[in-house]
Formats: structure tokens, C-alpha cells, sequence
């Protein structure tokens, strides 16, 4: 098993960026993934467009992800508008150049307007998600009980037979960031690339890493994803942060 990403969620205001280029320097496969809601920026775990902007100066080289949340900024995504309070669509087109390699998407699936979905299934399709240089972004969708069928949007149908594209995968997410770990780990989907994420914390990262190793296959690469995890009084916290970082290595 290899983890291609080590993904802290959550990172926003209350966090030196200047810090987290020195977390990276300790273990490169580090992801520092920024929730972005039009309706939320500058909330807790929300940053602002101010801070993101210090963040992509102070830490150039540092892997960031999108995680969009919420129906405006899904709607935004998939209608190629650039909102001015993120900044999300010149960002993900490459209008300005990508800071972002990955984008998950955050929804549940029962809950959207219905047209949605195949409006985001069509943009994704058609190539409008792209660094800076063409190459296609890495995109994700949550699997949890609300969205087991959410992978079939984006997958290529050939008689019955699905297929993904190497820069797409799933997340493997009960919890949806309240740190609840799940009953047991999922097997990966066949066909895709997986990651893992639901009460991972500093306290139990080895045992985690150490059961998953024994569930998967030896030639499986996942990545693993924690946001309460990280926090303290709801506040990402750069000391538990560094302590998981080295647990890791």
C-alpha cells in the first residue's frame, strides 16, 4: 500500500501560511485542502479570499486542494462563473493560473437541485476543469451512504462497462468532517483510486494506516484525509498537525 497524499482539511484564517510551507517541507505528499462556499468564506475552516491569496504567495509549491461545499458554489463550478468572493472559477479553469492540483466536490447527493449533477457530470466531461498548462485537475466525490452512486455520473459507459479516468477518485466519507471514524474500512472500488477518511486523528493514524494495509491489496495507492482531526476549539491546529505529519513518516 502507498499513500499518494497525506490531506489536511480546513486550514483557514486562524493559520499562518507561512507555517504550512514548513509542514511540507517534512513530508512532500502533504495537501492542504481549502473549503470553498460563496455563502461561508472567512468562517471557521472557510478561508478568505484575503488569505488564500497569502497562502498561494507564501507557499508556491505547496499541493492545495478545492473542497467546494454548498449549492451556489457547485452551481458557479458547473456554469464556469468565476465568483468574485472565491475567486473558484478563474482559479479551477486556469484563467489566472491553477493553484489548486485537485477539486472535491462536497454535496449530498439527495439534496441537490436535480439538474445539477448532470450540469457538473457535462463540465467536467467537457474539459473545462484544467490547470493552467491543459492538463486535467484531479477531481473527487464523497461515497457515503447518500451518494453510492455518484462515481457513475462521471464515468465513461461503454456498453455497461464503467471505466474512470486516472485523475478521478473517491472519497471514502461517512463522517463529512465531524470526525466520526466508520464501523469498519471500505474495500476500494474497482477502478478507482480511493481515499479514506472519518476519526483519523494523531492518536490513531498507525492503527489506521496498519489495518488499511492489511484490507488492501499490496499495490494499492490511497490517500487519507482528516479535518476534525487536526483541530482544537475548532481551530486547525498547526502543533497536532506536525505531530500527525511525523507519525506518518
Amino acid at each position: 500500500m502507498r499513500l499518494s497524499h497525506l490531506t489536511l482539511t480546513g486550514v483557514d484564517d486562524s493559520v499562518d501560511p507561512w507555517a504550512l510551507t514548513a509542514l511540507a517541507d517534512a513530508l512532500p505528499i502533504l495537501e492542504c485542502a481549502v473549503l470553498l462556499d460563496v455563502e461561508r468564506s472567512g468562517d471557521a475552516r472557510f478561508p478568505s479570499s484575503a488569505w488564500r491569496r497569502e497562502l498561494y504567495r507564501a507557499a508556491p509549491g505547496l499541493r492545495i486542494a478545492a473542497h467546494v461545499c454548498g449549492v451556489a458554489s457547485l452551481t458557479e463550478l458547473a456554469e464556469g462563473r468565476a465568483p468574485e468572493a472565491t475567486e473558484l472559477g478563474a482559479e479551477v479553469t486556469g484563467r489566472t493560473g491553477a493553484r489548486f492540483g485537485r477539486v472535491q466536490l462536497n454535496f449530498d447527493a439527495s439534496r441537490l437541485p436535480p439538474t445539477l449533477p448532470t450540469a457538473l457530470a457535462t463540465s467536467w466531461r467537457d474539459g473545462r476543469w484544467r490547470r493552467g498548462d491543459g492538463t486535467p485537475l484531479g477531481l473527487v466525490t464523497q461515497y457515503n451512504a447518500a451518494n453510492r452512486e455518484v462515481h457513475r455520473w462521471f464515468a465513461h459507459d461503454d456498453a455497461g462497462m464503467f471505466s474512470y479516468p486516472s485523475f478521478y477518485g473517491v472519497l471514502f466519507d461517512e463522517s463529512g468532517g465531524l470526525g466520526v471514524a466508520p464501523r469498519a474500512w471500505p474495500r476500494p472500488l474497482a477502478g478507482l483510486r480511493c481515499g479514506y477518511a472519518g476519526g483519523i486523528a494523531p492518536a490513531n493514524v498507525r492503527h489506521v494506516l496498519s489495518t488499511l494495509q492489511s484490507l488492501l491489496p499490496p499495490d494499492c495507492t490511497i490517500w487519507i484525509d482528516m479535518e476534525s482531526g487536526v483541530r482544537s476549539d475548532d481551530r486547525f491546529d498547526l502543533a497536532k498537525a506536525g505531530q500527525l505529519i511525523e507519525l506518518v513518516r
